[in-house]
C-alpha cells in the first residue's frame, strides 16, 4: 500500500483546536445558549411528531382504501389474507415515498433547525477549549489588572507557608486578582514540591461558575445530538435504539448533576 504524505501546500489544521473565525461568547451568552439550544430542539420534536403522524395518518387512509376494494369479492379467509398482506406490503411502498416527499418539502426547515443549533454548539465547544477546566478559567482572570501583576510579584519567591495564608486569603475573600496569583506561582513549582494541588484551588474559587458553563454545554450537546438523531429516525421511518438509549442517559447525567434525578 502506497502512504501518502500531508499536502505541504494544504490547508493546516488549528493547532488550537478553535472553529474558523471563532468569538469567545462572553459567559452569560453561554445561559442563554442552553436555553436556544432546548427551544430549538423542542421546536424540532414538535415538527417531527407532526411528520410521522402525517405519515401514519396516510398509511391509514391508503390501507382502508385497499381494504374497501375487497368488499363482496367473496374471498376465502387464505386468499384474503394473502391480498391484505400484498396491500400492506403496498402500503409500505407507498408510505415510503410519501415520507420521502415530505421531508424533501419540508427540508430546508429541518435543516435551518439543524444548522442553528450547530452554530450555537460550536460557541460553547469553542468556550469549553478556551476554558477546558476551572485552572484554566481561573489563569485568565483579571489579565490587565495592575493588582495581579503585583501580586505576582509579591509571591515572585513565596515558600509553602505564605502561599498557603495567600490561597486561604483569596478564597476567603474570593479575591480572584489574588487567586490567579497564587495559582501561577503554583505553576513555576515541581510538582513534588507545591504546598498544594493547583486543580482544588481553582475548584475552590471558580470551580461553581465552571460548572455552569460545563453543564449549559452539556444540555447544548444534548440537544444537538437529539435532534440529529431524530433526522435519522425520520428518514428511516422507525425508532433509533441506539441513539434513544444514548440520550436517556444524557438526560439522567444532566439530571443528577442539577439534582433533578430520580
Amino acid at each position: 500500500m502506497l502512504k501518502t504524505t500531508p499536502d505541504p501546500f494544504g490547508p493546516k489544521p488549528d493547532p488550537f483546536g478553535l472553529p474558523a473565525n471563532f468569538t469567545l461568547p462572553k459567559p452569560e451568552e453561554i445561559d442563554a445558549s442552553a436555553a436556544k439550544a432546548e427551544q430549538l430542539h423542542a421546536a424540532f420534536s414538535t415538527l417531527g411528531d407532526d411528520i410521522e403522524a402525517r405519515i401514519s395518518k396516510r398509511g391509514e387512509e391508503l390501507l382502508a382504501n385497499y381494504s374497501d376494494g375487497l368488499a363482496g369479492l367473496g374471498m376465502s379467509p387464505a386468499e384474503m389474507a394473502a391480498v391484505n398482506k400484498a396491500n400492506e406490503a403496498r402500503v409500505e411502498k407507498e408510505t415510503t415515498r410519501f415520507r420521502e416527499g415530505l421531508l424533501e418539502h419540508l427540508g430546508n426547515n429541518l435543516n435551518d433547525q439543524l444548522r442553528q443549533l450547530s452554530e450555537v454548539k460550536e460557541r460553547v465547544d469553542g468556550f469549553l477549549r478556551v476554558y477546558p477546566s476551572p485552572q484554566a478559567l481561573l489563569g485568565t482572570q483579571h489579565l490587565a489588572d495592575p493588582a495581579r501583576t503585583q501580586y505576582q510579584n509579591v509571591l515572585a519567591h513565596a515558600g509553602h507557608a505564605q502561599l498557603q495564608t495567600m490561597a486561604r486569603l483569596a478564597i476567603s475573600t474570593n479575591n480572584r486578582a489574588l487567586a490567579a496569583a497564587v495559582q501561577t506561582r503554583i505553576d513555576t513549582l515541581p510538582r513534588d514540591d507545591r504546598p498544594f494541588a493547583a486543580a482544588e484551588f481553582a475548584e475552590k474559587i471558580v470551580g461553581t461558575e465552571w460548572k455552569k458553563f460545563k453543564m449549559a454545554a452539556d444540555k447544548v450537546n444534548h440537544a444537538y445530538q437529539s435532534v440529529v438523531n431524530r433526522q435519522i429516525e425520520l428518514k428511516k421511518g422507525k425508532p433509533f435504539a441506539h441513539g434513544r438509549l444514548t440520550a436517556a442517559l444524557r438526560a439522567k447525567a444532566i439530571a443528577d448533576a442539577e439534582g433533578t434525578g430520580e
